[in-house]
């Protein structure tokens, strides 16, 4: 007879407590580490033990590693990681799952991983996964659901970093949090999806790839049948009535409006056929800028009292490190211009300082 996994019970539960033998002794005294949590690795090897156990035994070395068993008592992740990349877990399955949403479309991943140590997006990583853990162990269910909405994605957001931290995620939930997902929801999915996944799909194995359901616009019938409509937000078509900062709008890629900082970067967007000005002033007698640009090229200047003092200069699409400095008294003011004269709007990430005395103030 099978079991609710699909193995035959009696060979199952061999194996489970043939994996029990072997690591029982290894296993730490927190509650997670129950049958349910061995039988996750061992349903990952196909129910093979001594597969089981050196996946097991690497997993425990992983965690203890990056302190996953005490991660959610310390700090929290960079606040930024959800600012920049919207997500977070909201509501129950009608199955009795947890569901995460990840507004990939939105996502300015781009923008912020330049600026966070790779120490930083573990950290975050680990503790958003530890997060899961709990509220799985707190429905008593081993899995999830989760949504991946691509409204506006865009070519331009899978830049390198982007992607490397696709495939670093993917790597830690395949080797340290086996068989969690009850199936994946890609919504709103175009053609540029289609293209992307041709390449992400490989970061995946093929448990998780056929868990994955890839829906256009008229998602609404088949996401409502897994989740109520009151469990989501109002932008998935549902009537939920509190929700987190992140299902709302996302002010950071408003025109003109100051969005997250990244280690001093300030980020607006800039409108096709718009500039965008910024004047300071230098207490150190050097004033110092950065920036990158992404999704339109941009023209660059510095000016005095209307007068070019740095001139003009074209940054493409993508370019980073971007950089300048000149002589600036105290009492002088720079405008600093950023111009797009393209057909889309640009997405401008950047930052003005002295180079002895910290950051330069905007101009009173």
């Amino acid at each position: 007879m099978a079991n609710k996994y699909g193995y035959d019970a009696a060979a199952y539960d061999a194996a489970l407590a043939a994996l029990k033998a072997e690591v029982g002794a290894l296993l730490p005294p927190q509650p997670m580490y129950t049958e349910a949590y061995l039988g996750r690795f061992l349903r990952a090897r196909k129910l093979n033990v001594p597969k089981a156990k050196a996946m097991l035994v690497a997993n425990l070395q992983w965690r203890k590693t990056n302190g996953a068993d005490t991660v959610l008592s310390g700090p929290a992740p960079d606040p930024r990681m959800v600012q920049a990349h919207p997500h977070g877990f909201l509501g129950f399955g009608r199955n009795g799952c947890p569901v995460f949403i990840e507004r990939t479309g939105k996502s300015a991943l781009p923008l912020l991983l330049p600026h966070l140590s790779s120490d930083a997006v573990m950290h975050w990583k680990v503790y958003f996964q530890e997060q899961l853990q709990r509220l799985m162990r707190e429905a008593h269910t081993e899995q999830c659901i989760a949504v991946m909405d691509m409204d506006g994605l865009s070519l331009k957001q899978a830049t390198k970093q982007a992607l490397d931290f696709y495939k670093l995620t993917g790597a830690v939930d395949e080797a340290n949090y086996p068989e969690e997902l009850n199936c994946v929801f890609v919504i709103n999915a175009s053609t540029i999806f289609t293209t992307l996944w041709k390449v992400v799909k490989h970061f995946f194995d093929e448990g998780v790839r056929s868990k994955v359901r890839i829906l256009g616009r008229d998602y609404a019938a088949e996401l409502h049948q897994a989740i109520a409509p009151e469990e989501l937000p109002p932008f998935l078509g549902g009537t939920r009535q509190e929700c987190p900062a992140w299902c709302g709008e996302l002010s950071y890629l408003k025109q003109s409006g100051l969005g997250y900082t990244a280690s001093g970067m300030t980020v607006v967007k800039i409108a096709a056929g718009s500039d965008y000005c910024f004047d300071a002033s230098s207490p150190s007698g050097t004033l110092a800028w950065q920036f990158s640009c992404s999704r339109a090229p941009l023209r660059f200047s510095v000016r005095r009292d209307k007068s070019l003092v740095v001139a003009e200069t074209r940054v493409e699409d993508g370019e980073i490190g971007c950089s300048g400095s000149l002589p600036a008294a105290v009492e002088v003011t720079y405008t600093l211009v950023w111009s797009n004269d393209s057909a889309d709007s640009c997405t401008l990430s950047f930052r003005v300082f002295s180079d002895q005395a910290g950051p330069a103030g905007p101009a009173a």
